[in-house]
């Protein structure tokens, strides 16, 4: 983005005499520097952005090869090309100017008396001193910007003062896309930010987010992301907050106000690190605060004396009178999706302390890595209503991780009521094997109350997975084997027999069939297993195998 434009170019000393014939839709371009080119591979030599000056006597004979020479140097990344015709080729081809309106490669035509040192001087001089503008103005920018992280400002502040500087609207993201703060420039016209904040428009980012559109780039600092609006198209530039090679979040400008200028990028750069530091700062004090909680934690479960948990306790806010229960928060990658993210963050964890806060405002919680522990109170009465309110919380919490953390699956285990210090203990054991149980059997869900876990408690126990699987071969071996072979569905017939507690007429409407097939397929079964389907014990062990089959498949 640093340079002039041909426009502001043709304003200095050597251009007086000068005019456009061809290619003004160009006149934005952005000139780096000028160069003089006299021979036939000059744009071999182009780096890009050049002015490119020249009599063309090396070619004043043929014009099909100026037009070739001026194609190539399009091609190698020139601006613009400035011509003196008078003194070798009289006038300028008509090729030449075709090329320059159809490309918006500005054709300038030099008087005689012009030379080169004058134009080079003055378009380098102006150039440079932009330069040491731009390089003063990102110095203010930059002591503005740090002093607002070093004052404990926040990050409401940082994003003010970029959109007052850039004069458009900017976000503050974590790097889910989660909102983290905003600044507008207000006035009319479209709501750009309500539409760029909207449910439908996060969801394409993070879509974006996935396929890798989205990502961290060594040759750039931000990506491009057009605004589509009613038909008309805004700039967007996302800002990865990155340090120390991890991302945190993201930092958007949108060009609301029209085009975004050196002086912006420089804000918007300088804006991107000062928000990094400001994340570095908050995830010190997360992990401090995770550090104090963690060593309540070990104390609490390592039997610690009774008076240095309650000290740690009440210096940390954690009221543990009454009934509590543990409700442990984790997730686990699937390998099968793996990604770049590593844990859950400060944001995803007070999100889930305050989404939980609204069932109980004295809750109590611990960050991990890995996920969150949560302490409940039960205030009044440990009732059923009490239990759905934590059901229902636990399920908004899974659905709301399952959004943010992609190729991770979160599980919510949740132990009894218990009071004392040590009916927490014995609340967090529980709670950490429902967690337990639920990863080792998938098919139980993702959120796990202890006490209705019931076979599963038994199945948890056996650290052999070969003798589960042993014991369903030896149970319902037949039947799976049956099925694979003639595809009759006995193994889904036999569970809802067994969930319809015997009723055929149930299983019949279940699975659309005819009374009369499903009395064949149990009929099938009996001969297959040599089992009596109507003794308690047999569908016991029937379902539990059928339980086994479930989560080792």
């Amino acid at each position: 983005m640093t340079g002039v434009t041909i426009k502001e170019a043709l304003t200095t000393h050597g251009f007086e005499e000068s005019r456009v014939v061809a290619g003004e839709a160009g006149l934005g371009n952005k000139v780096k520097t000028v160069t003089v080119a006299e021979v036939p591979d000059a744009m071999d030599w182009l780096g890009g952005g050049e002015l490119v000056i020249t009599t063309a006597y090396y070619i004043k004979d043929d014009p099909q090869a100026l037009k070739n020479w001026v194609q190539g140097l399009v091609d190698h990344g020139a601006v613009a090309l400035a011509i003196k015709p008078e003194r070798f080729i009289g006038t300028i081809p008509d090729a030449i100017k075709q090329i320059g309106n159809e490309l918006a490669f500005p054709i300038i035509e030099l008087p005689v008396r012009v030379t080169w040192p004058v134009i080079i001087e003055g378009v380098m001089n102006l150039i440079l001193d932009r330069a040491s503008a731009l390089v003063k103005r990102s110095e203010e920018i930059h002591r503005r910007l740090t002093k607002l992280v070093l004052d404990s400002k926040g990050m409401d502040k940082i994003a003010g003062t970029v959109c007052d500087i850039v004069n458009n609207p900017v976000i503050i993201e974590d790097r889910w896309f989660n909102l983290l703060t905003t600044s507008d420039t207000g006035g009319g016209g479209v709501n750009v930010l309500e539409y760029r904040l909207s449910h439908g428009y996060i969801k394409k980012l993070k879509e974006l987010q996935r396929e890798n559109k989205i990502r961290m780039d060594s040759d750039s600092s931000y990506v491009e992301v057009p605004l589509l609006i009613d038909g008309k198209e805004y700039k967007q530039y996302i800002f990865f907050i990155t340090a120390k090679q991890e991302l945190y979040g993201y930092f958007s400008v949108i060009g609301k106000n029209g085009v975004v200028t050196d002086k912006d990028f420089i804000a918007m750069e300088h804006g991107s690190t000062v928000i990094a530091l400001e994340f570095l700062k908050r995830r010190a004090s997360f992990e401090a605060e995770g550090r104090l909680k963690a060593d309540l934690l070990r104390t609490l479960l390592e039997e610690g004396d009774e008076e240095e948990i309650k000290y740690k306790a009440v210096a940390q806010g954690f009221d543990f009178s009454g009934f509590l229960t543990t409700a442990i928060v984790r997730v686990y990658k699937q390998e099968e999706n793996p990604n770049d993210v590593q844990n859950i963050d400060a944001f995803l964890a007070r999100m889930i302390h305050h989404m939980v806060k609204q069932l109980d405002p004295k809750v109590f919680y611990i960050p991990r890595q890995d996920g969150v522990i949560l302490f409940l109170h039960a205030d009044k009465e440990i009732n059923e209503k009490l239990f759905k309110g934590i059901r229902d919380i636990s399920v908004n919490i899974a659905k709301a991780l399952e959004q943010n953390l992609f190729g991770y699956k979160p599980i919510i285990g949740v132990g009894n009521f218990y009071e004392g210090i040590k009916g927490i203990r014995q609340s967090y054991s529980e709670a950490l094997e429902a967690v337990n149980t639920a990863k080792k059997f998938p098919s139980y869900g993702q959120v796990v109350f202890f006490d209705e876990m019931g076979c599963y408690r038994l199945l948890s126990m056996v650290r052999d997975r070969a003798v589960l699987e042993a014991y369903c071969q030896d149970t319902i071996g037949k039947l799976v084997k049956f099925d694979r072979e003639n595809q009759m569905n006995l193994l889904e017939t036999l569970e809802n027999f067994l969930i319809s507690n015997g009723n055929q007429a149930d299983v019949a409407r279940k699975m659309f069939l005819h009374v009369n097939t499903v009395a064949y397929r149990l009929n099938k079964i009996k001969e297959l297993l040599g089992a009596d389907l109507s003794q308690a014990e047999t569908r016991f062990n029937l379902y539990l195998a059928l339980k086994i089959l479930e989560n080792t498949k």
